[in-house]
């Protein structure tokens, strides 16, 4: 019964003791073991020594056995080698690609607890850094995986995040050149409900009251910020009005030309950007003067105009000489 309670009782202990430990203290036995054999050899040895024959009589026993010794001393000499037996070549390994880390190994600078720090036949312990890597090679191993999780980083942002977009056929060059004439054509109804938002907002900067029901009276910030909002829907209507007027022109002048081209075979005229110019200020002036009247007198002072120039070039100045008496 005693017995299994100490059987018990060492296997607790002995599960108690770390991996580690039981390694150590393994290694400390062996090495008893092995002063102690070299004790025992030692002892031996000098006790055979202290019994030899002198050394005249062991010269005379080897002068008496000469082949004995030449025998011994002979090389011996390998046997016949194997037929079909291929001899083994170890293969190097130096040319194969080194590993760099960016992870320091990582070391146990203190001894387990209950056993000495130093034993006493332990190996000589060299420094740390004779086997830690330098500083050089530990930065430029850490400089490539950064890089390189760095650039997987943003690769993966490319396929996550600004992967594929949505596309709208609607404004996109692989679905052919953009009409602007037909788009404008097909929201035309954009029209009527950007005009109704500016006279809302017109009517909130006049009165300072909302449109609403039950909204108090707006506040100065309010509204100035409706009166900013107004100045600027009205110059995004100015200048959508003033690119339909330039497309207007551009197809009327282009058409008139046709015409008279393929009527009195007259040398094709190219409308310039000052020209362009010209003309459509003259159309939005008389678009936002008095409508169609205002652009009948337009149209009657350009064609005037035009005559004038017309009758001055045709005049070819002639110099009067007096007659001589």
């Amino acid at each position: 019964m005693g017995a299994k309670k100490l059987r018990a009782s060492s296997l607790e202990d002995a599960r108690a003791v770390p991996l580690q430990q039981l390694k150590l203290l393994e290694a400390q036995f062996r090495r008893e073991e092995q002063s102690a054999g070299r004790a025992q050899t030692a002892g031996v040895s000098a006790r055979c020594s202290s019994d030899a024959p002198p050394e005249s009589s062991s010269a005379s026993f080897r002068d008496t056995t000469p082949s004995a010794s030449s025998s011994s001393s002979r090389p011996l000499r390998a046997g016949p080698k194997a037929k079909g037996v291929k001899k083994v070549v170890k293969k190097s390994n130096k040319k194969s690609p080194l590993e760099v880390s960016s992870r320091r190994p990582q070391r146990t600078l203190c001894q387990p607890v209950g056993l000495p720090s130093t034993p006493q036949d332990a190996p000589p312990q060299y420094p740390l850094s004779a086997t830690v890597p330098s500083s050089s090679s530990r930065e430029a191993a850490m400089h490539m995986h950064m890089k390189r999780l760095r650039h997987l980083a943003i690769q993966g942002k490319k396929s996550c995040g600004e992967g594929r977009k949505a596309r709208d056929p609607r404004f996109s060059e692989a679905c052919g050149p953009l009409n602007l004439r037909m788009v404008s054509q097909a929201y035309a109804f954009l029209d009527d409900m950007r005009k109704a938002e500016t006279d809302t907002l017109k009517a909130a900067v006049a009165t300072g009251r909302s449109v609403e029901k039950n909204r108090p009276k707006l506040s100065a910030a309010e509204r100035e910020a409706a009166k900013r909002e107004l100045q600027k829907r009205q110059s995004q209507d100015e200048a959508r009005l003033r690119r339909r007027v330039e497309m207007d022109i551009r197809q009327s002048v282009t058409k008139a030309e046709r015409t008279k081209i393929a009527q009195t075979a007259k040398k094709p005229f190219f409308l310039g950007r000052r020209e362009l110019r010209k003309l459509v200020s003259e159309e939005m002036h008389a678009r936002r003067a008095g409508g169609a009247k205002r652009r009948a007198k337009v149209e009657e002072r350009r064609h005037k105009k035009k005559l004038g120039a017309e009758r001055k070039r045709d005049l070819v100045p002639v110099r009067r000489h007096a007659e001589a008496d």
